[in-house]
């Protein structure tokens, strides 16, 4: 099945949206609740490290 080329950038953006569009749930899932959990961390402990989040995907 071909996939659209706009969703595909779209849910590329999101960490694991991508995994999840193309099939891999578990592992989309995973990567999509590590990085919330990672960012929630990050805002409670120190807001440096939303920083190191945001350089961290790109």
């Amino acid at each position: 099945m071909k996939k659209n080329a706009f969703l595909t950038f779209i849910f590329a953006c999101i960490p694991g949206a991508g995994q999840m569009y193309y099939g891999y749930m578990k592992r989309g899932t995973s990567l999509l609740v590590y990085f919330c959990l990672f960012i929630m961390l990050g805002a409670i402990i120190s807001p440096l490290v939303v920083g190191v989040a945001v350089v961290y995907m790109f």
